[in-house]
């Protein structure tokens, strides 16, 4: 979804609606967990994005 959005920052609920539907009834976190485990099997450190970086206020995009 990410390389899809071509560098787009996405929002949480952007994320959550799109992956789950609008009818997941998690919380929001859900996206942080996913994306921190992402992050850990691609070896992304979080400072220094190389793949996923964090917008603050926005959420995710490619980096």
């Amino acid at each position: 979804m990410l390389l899809e959005a071509q560098g787009a920052v996405m929002s949480r609920d952007e994320i959550m609606n799109r992956i789950w539907g609008s009818s997941f009834v998690g919380g929001s976190n859900v996206v942080d967990v996913q994306g921190k485990s992402l992050r850990k099997k691609l070896g992304d450190n979080p400072a220094a994005p190389k793949y996923i970086a964090t917008v603050r206020g926005v959420e995710y995009r490619l980096a």
